[in-house]
């Protein structure tokens, strides 16, 4: 009768030969196919919205098969356009709906932190520095980048020798750090960068949301000025590429303002009940006003990998909405093969064939064989 010490060793060997089963297989077997099925092309069609700079809206249709891809525009009726991807305008994200819950915050310095520099020499790196709080603080400071000397602090007022105390700095809440960033660059060349990264330096000067307001940062200067304020909170910040130009936009709850040189008045416009409260895409027009749509998830397939979007798009000028459109566009790729489990299940099996290979007599022999044929008993 075998013991439960004779069980728990033949169950061990067997696991051993399974695990070694395991490494070889996967060596010899599951790399070659995950190599050969990760440079496999899927098939697949998608279809995006897209607006020319003359304000048209068009639909582009990207389908694969195999290596190859086609490219085709269409106007939102079906119609093909001959036109040149070249004169697609270039959108930004913009939120405008107030999160509905209170996301996680990493208080790690890396994300804390946004280092800038000015245009002296040598020259003098300026750290924005925020705190983390919910409703929290945030300040500039500069160092001498050949001496390592601190030179002072930029908060609402402007420059300072003296550290700054709370009440003096930007107040700057989690949101308004997490979501809207830093346009940093020189007129009108203005350049965006979101402050998540402590190591990179860009030159020039930058632009601050904070508290609602929106402020330009002459580190040159060493000035904060408020350009031009707005009817309610700014709630966004972004810059957006269009007609070679780089532009600076700014979203409140009612109205949307594009400013092009921080010398000139900004470009404003009323935004229309549709789009109030909403998150959405904008791109201004070289004619002026611009172009707006919201997207929302419309339907699943999940077996074929289809995805619907409905699309709300929004012709905007000084004077309001000038017209609208719908559209829904639908994507989808065709299923990758699930090669994992084909992969796996022979490494158990080979446990359960050692182990039936016995006919569950668990009793070691002298020299335990997996593969020898098992003995019915002494004779």
């Amino acid at each position: 009768m075998p013991t439960w010490r004779q069980t728990g060793l033949n169950l061990a060997l067997a696991f051993v030969v399974a695990t070694g089963f395991f490494i070889v297989w996967v060596v010899a077997a599951s790399l070659p196919l995950y190599s050969r099925t990760s440079t496999r092309y899927m098939d697949e069609d998608r279809d995006s919205l897209i607006v020319l700079d003359d304000g048209t809206a068009a639909i582009q249709h990207s389908g694969r098969r195999g290596k190859t891809l086609t490219v085709t525009l269409t106007t939102l009726s079906g119609e093909t356009l001959h036109r040149s991807f070249e004169n697609v305008l270039s959108f930004s994200y913009l939120r405008g709906e107030v999160p509905r819950s209170v996301e996680p915050f990493s208080n790690f310095w890396s994300g804390r932190l946004r280092v800038i520099a000015d245009n002296r020499a040598p020259r003098n790196d300026w750290t924005l520095v925020f705190d983390g709080q919910p409703e929290g603080h945030a300040y500039f400071v500069g160092y001498d980048s050949s001496t390592n000397e601190r030179i002072g602090f930029i908060g609402p007022r402007g420059f300072s020798v003296e550290e700054l105390p709370p009440e003096q700095q930007f107040p700057v809440s989690r949101e308004e750090w997490r979501l809207n960033g830093l346009v940093e660059g020189g007129s009108p060349n203005l350049r965006i960068a979101f402050p998540r990264n402590a190591t990179a330096t860009y030159i020039g000067e930058t632009a601050l949301l904070a508290g609602g307001k929106f402020y330009i940062i002459d580190l040159d200067a060493r000035t904060a000025v408020v350009p031009f304020q707005s009817r309610r909170p700014f709630r966004s910040i972004n810059r957006t590429f269009a007609n070679k130009m780089s532009r600076i936009v700014l979203l409140s709850d009612d109205q949307l303002f594009t400013l092009e040189d921080e010398s000139k008045p900004p470009e404003i416009i009323d935004l229309p009940q549709q789009l109030r409260g909403k998150d959405f895409h904008w791109s201004p027009t070289a004619a002026g006003g611009g172009i707006a749509y919201t997207s929302e998830f419309f339907d699943e397939n999940a077996e074929m990998q289809e995805e619907t979007y409905a699309y709300q798009i929004f012709w905007l000028a000084a004077k309001g909405v000038s017209r609208t459109a719908n559209v829904v566009l639908r994507s989808t790729a065709s299923p990758t093969p699930n090669w994992v489990m084909a992969v796996l299940v022979p490494c158990p099996a080979a446990m359960v064939f050692c182990l039936l290979r016995h006919r569950f007599d668990f009793a070691p022999p002298e020299v335990w064989n997996p593969w020898a044929t098992p003995s019915c008993g002494k004779s």
